[in-house]
């Protein structure tokens, strides 16, 4: 059911970053694991605290796929959106892609259209990004850090 990209960034952000069951006196989420607090998600908790397949489930109904991700070619940048939509939400996960592509491609290079910055992750976005990432001009780690750092 879950693509092998989406698999390599549940591991990688969940599980290697997120980790596992947390409770800590000073973290405003209260009881959290694999990332998901009980006070921001307590549906999620409503059995106890999720296990790995319903946290796996989770990230890929609320985040991976409405962001579209596997649409993505380039891996790096999925896992970054993926990454900060988690932390920061999908909108402004997909803001940040939009100014950090109109910065590199639309400004540094200047052989790209620039796109809307409106936080939707619509086709202008991934086509823009895609064909820019395959285009032999994107510096993948560049964008990456640029996500990173925005």
């Amino acid at each position: 059911m879950f693509t092998e990209k989406f698999n390599n960034a549940f591991d990688w952000v969940i599980l290697d970053i997120e980790g596992g069951y947390v409770n800590h006196p000073k973290d405003p989420g209260g009881r959290t694991v694999y990332g998901i607090t009980e006070k921001y998600h307590p549906k999620e908790w409503e059995n106890g605290p999720p296990t790995l397949e319903r946290a796996k489930q989770f990230y890929f109904d609320q985040y991976w796929e409405p962001l579209r991700l596997d649409e993505m070619t380039s891996i790096k940048v999925a896992i970054e959106v993926f990454d900060t939509a988690v932390l920061h939400g999908a909108g402004t996960a997909v803001m940040l892609l939009q100014k950090a592509y109109n910065f590199w491609a639309g400004t540094e290079i200047k052989k790209y259209y620039t796109i809307r910055e409106d936080g939707r992750m619509g086709t202008a976005t991934i086509s823009s990004v895609n064909r820019f990432c395959i285009s032999g001009d994107c510096n993948e780690a560049a964008l990456y850090v640029m996500l990173n750092v925005m």
